[in-house]
């Protein structure tokens, strides 16, 4: 296709077809305004609407969107007269300037007017006007409405208002770049005229949409596929923030994204720049010498600056800087945030900053064009890059971006859009979404890994289930930062996902070189939670929580920890302390909840854990802890439909598994978990039946007589299966001396399992296991221990998983990164 398709300054030239192809965010507004204009058109209901943005915002390509679509209605198109004025009409100086302007449009002839003068032939202009319109109905598309209504003056537009109002055929489609005094003064003619719509800016999802259906409409396929890839989206993104949602600056990168033009960037940007500095260069010129000045200080000053600041710099009055700005800010040519008293202004175009760094940067490199290159190159591709090009001008671009990557403040701008995915993959989890979960998270692992922000890159491949990659590439880092502490609190994260010790030297070592950062407090204390040194981990989340009380991760953390100590009242006490302060995560009602349910206290436990489900709705392990609690009060119905709640949600949790089976085994529907059910979920509930039976006071013979049953209470091979499970998990257990049990208990099970060894040999060893577990515990003689095998020795010391009575799994909000 041709190139000059995507216009990025006139969308009336493009055609139909790749205006609506390329029409993203306002589908819905689109057909709103053509259903206006049809009913303008059929009925006596005249609509006029006010389209209003931001130079290169879309509203030019809305306005061609609507025509288009109105011509191709054959019926409304025959009772419609569209007069469709360009962009930009200069020779619109009066009322009469304008008449002129919408006959031609309309196709007719202006002859007659040529060489009358004063009221007169304007009341001719009025009348031959009407006559072509005849029964139809006017729509006049006209841009710029601002600038037209100023150079009408008050009269004139008195006189277009009484037109309107006094033919009842007009209806009028104008965009402006700001509400003009002339649209919000009470006394203009146009006050209240306008339904006013204001165009917003392209989010990142949408800019990525417009690119992709571009390259489509091109046939750029291999650029279309490009544009579906973690890379592609990651580079638009980088595009986005420094379009800022702006349709035409979106555009005017578009063609560096194509594999043809990646190689040789910086020569196609400069050349871009060239070809709009004209532009900008004009647009410039419509602004006051004063105006001029102030925009040129904040092209300079590139970063949001107070009326105190730009007056002080601009050598003008804080009264005249206040004035400026405020015509500037209705021009849309500044934008302002607001903090308590003090407004901060910065430019609302990336591109006119760039133009006038063109014509004044001293054969320096252009700063945005630096920063660009930052987005867009990783360190080691920048490197590369430096290597291939010794000399030369480009050299210095390349230079000057690599040295970002060295600069305190050189990650500034792409952690904006870290924590932009970040946000993004965090909302993608909540609501459960699997595939556009790993999109966002490819997305992250992208832009973390550009920006070398190695704790947001090691999440994100946490979260694809690749932590491997994230270790060997952060490994590499911390060996080119040895100090740097972020580097080797990444490391600790990658090293605990893939269960390997030196987790804890990782995040040791970053504690060593700044032992005031909570965020490693509480790093630290998730690894030694994972290794089951729970007194140490308490001690960790407790120090983190002492550099940062407000943060909820570390309080949260603590009640974890008291809970798998079985201090469940502390634990309770410590999380109603956070809920009082308002905060209700799902961690914290869940672990409320089971602590306040682990101290016997069920009916303070049943509303908590009703919140807890209610606010998380698809969390399987609240819904189960809800059915624990509704079994312990006794409503056996009401544990019933709970814990089907929590098997309708499907979860692969392994610790929400074990409960439901736990569950499923009190409502006396083991049949049901085994059939399922994993394995392990199912030996979690023979475990809890086991324990149950222990730990009653029971004559020998009846003991042996429920543990029988237990063992045959599930025909089939996946009911064995699962005995043997649980019993090994009740004897692991008891050999780390975490479940009390008597040598009678022991002895019972031993020859429970000795009579059903001769059929299932697989029980051997467990029965030798137990055998040996009973012996010693009636006799206390360590030598019996030798009996056993070094592997099972080691089950004295409990290494396996937890019987998954222990806390929710945390659920808690990471905390942002350190500053470096």
């Amino acid at each position: 296709m041709n190139e000059a398709l995507h216009s990025r300054f006139s969308p009336s030239s493009m055609p139909a077809a790749l205006l609506e192809q390329t029409l993203v965010q306002r589908h819905d507004l689109a057909q709103r305004l053509v259903e206006l204009f049809v009913e303008s058109a059929e009925g006596q209901s005249k609509h006029h609407v006010l389209l209003v943005g931001p130079r290169g915002i879309g509203k030019s390509h809305l306005a061609a969107l609507v025509y288009h679509r109105l011509m191709a209605s054959g019926g409304t198109a025959s009772k419609l007269a569209i007069a469709w004025l360009d962009e930009d009409e200069w020779g619109v100086a009066s009322f009469l300037d304008l008449l002129v302007k919408i006959m031609r449009a309309l196709g007719l002839n202006t002859k007659d007017l040529l060489g009358a003068a004063g009221p007169a032939v304007e009341k001719r202009a009025e009348q031959m006007l009407s006559e072509g319109l005849g029964a139809k109905t006017l729509l006049l598309i006209i841009e710029n409405l601002d600038t037209v209504l100023r150079n009408l003056g008050e009269t004139g537009q008195k006189k277009l208002r009484a037109l309107i109002q006094n033919s009842r055929k007009w209806s009028i489609l104008a965009t402006a770049t700001a509400l003009s005094e002339d649209i919000q003064r009470q006394a203009s003619p146009f006050y209240g005229f306008f339904e006013i719509q204001n165009l917003q800016g392209l989010n990142d999802e949408d800019g990525i949409t417009m690119l992709h259906r571009l390259a489509i409409a091109q046939g750029k396929t291999g650029l279309a596929q490009f544009l579906t890839t973690p890379g592609g989206r990651a580079r638009v993104r980088a595009l986005q923030h420094l379009a800022l949602g702006n349709h035409r600056v979106l555009i005017v990168f578009y063609d560096f994204l194509d594999e043809d033009t990646r190689g040789d960037l910086l020569t196609l940007l400069c050349k871009t720049i060239d070809a709009l500095t004209p532009y900008y260069q004009s647009q410039m010129k419509e602004l006051s010498p004063q105006q001029r000045k102030l925009v040129d200080f904040l092209c300079r000053h590139r970063v949001p600056a107070t009326v105190k600041t730009i007056a002080s710099q601009s050598f003008v009055s804080q009264q005249t800087a206040a004035s400026q700005l405020k015509q500037l800010l209705e021009a849309r040519y500044v934008r302002v945030e607001r903090h308590g008293r003090e407004s901060y202004y910065e430019l609302s175009e990336p591109l006119l900053r760039i133009c006038v760094e063109a014509k004044s940067h001293g054969g320096e490199p252009l700063p945005l064009l630096v920063e660009l290159l930052r987005y867009w190159f990783s360190r080691k591709e920048l490197e590369a890059r430096l290597r291939e090009t010794h000399t030369g001008w480009d050299s210095d671009y390349f230079r000057a971006a690599l040295h970002k990557y060295e600069e305190g403040d050189g990650h500034t701008h792409l952690s904006l859009l870290v924590r932009e995915s970040c946000a993004k993959l965090r909302k993608t989890v909540a609501k459960g979404d699997a595939v556009a979960e790993r999109g966002a998270a490819e997305e992250l692992a992208e832009i973390a890994e550009r920006d070398e922000d190695w704790v947001h890159y090691a999440n994100a491949l946490i979260c694809l289930g690749d932590p491997a990659r994230a270790v060997t590439r952060i490994e590499d880092a911390s060996r080119d930062q040895p100090s740097d502490t972020a580097t080797h609190w990444a490391l600790a994260k990658a090293f605990l996902a893939c269960k390997r010790q030196d987790a804890l030297a990782a995040i040791d070592r970053a504690l060593e070189l700044n032992p005031k950062e909570d965020a490693f407090w509480g790093e630290k204390g998730t690894v030694l939670e994972e290794l089951r040194r729970y007194e140490e981990a308490l001690t960790a989340f407790l120090e983190a929580r002492r550099l940062d009380p407000l943060y909820s991760g570390y309080p949260a953390g603590a009640a974890r920890m008291m809970f798998h100590l079985r201090r469940p009242r502390d634990a309770a006490k410590l999380l109603r302390g956070l809920v009082r302060r308002g905060f209700k995560t799902f961690e914290i009602l869940a672990n409320l909840g089971a602590s306040l349910l682990a101290s016997g206290e069920e009916r303070k436990a049943l509303p908590v854990l009703k919140e807890a489900s209610r606010l998380f709705p698809r969390e399987a392990w609240g819904w189960v802890k809800l059915a624990q609690c509704e079994l312990s009060l006794g409503d056996r119905k009401a544990a019933a439909r709970t814990v089907n709640r929590a098997l309708s949600l499907q979860t692969n949790d392994p610790d929400a598994l074990r409960l439901i089976g736990a569950v499923l085994f009190a409502l006396n529907r083991e049949d049901e978990a085994a059939e399922i059910l994993p394995t392990e979920a199912v030996a979690h509930g023979v475990f809890h039946d086991l324990v149950e039976l222990t730990g009653q006071s029971l004559r020998t013979d009846e003991l042996k007589n429920r543990l029988a049953a237990l063992r045959v209470r599930v025909s089939g091979p996946a009911w064995a299966a699962a005995f043997r499970g649980g019993v090994w998990e009740y004897l692991g257990e008891v050999a780390a001396g975490d479940r009390p049990s008597s040598a009678g208990a022991l002895a019972a099970l031993r020859d429970v399992l000795g009579k059903s060894g001769a059929a299932e040999p697989e029980l051997a060893d467990v029965r030798r296991f137990a055998d040996v577990m009973a012996r010693y515990k009636a006799t206390g003689d360590a030598k019996i221990l030798l009996e056993l095998p070094l592997e099972q020795r080691n089950l004295l010391v409990r290494t396996e998983g937890s019987s998954g009575e222990g806390a929710a799994p945390s659920r808690t909000e990471p905390k942002p990164r350190p500053k470096r």
